[in-house]
């Protein structure tokens, strides 16, 4: 039978694991001088827009609007935009 520490140890590596996986990718363009949003895990650029806060088309714009945002921006998402 685990024991509680084999259990809580399990649980803390699998959490950091996930925690890897999700946000390892979010330095990507960072790295390459592209300037963008910081991404959150799981939802990446679009926590907002996905709670219902505030349309896509009002969050475009807000990136558009911001002076640290060149011409050209990232953006993060687990999906494919269609």
């Amino acid at each position: 039978m685990a024991t509680t520490f084999e259990i809580l140890c399990t649980v803390v590596a699998v959490t950091l694991a996930l925690y890897y996986y999700l946000t390892s990718t979010f330095n990507f363009w960072k790295e390459r001088g592209v300037a963008g949003p910081r991404p959150y895990p799981l939802v990446g650029n679009t926590g907002r827009t996905l709670l219902g806060k505030i349309s896509m088309g009002d969050y475009l714009k807000e990136l558009y609007d911001k002076p640290e945002i060149q011409d050209y921006y990232n953006w993060w998402s687990h999906d494919d935009l269609q």
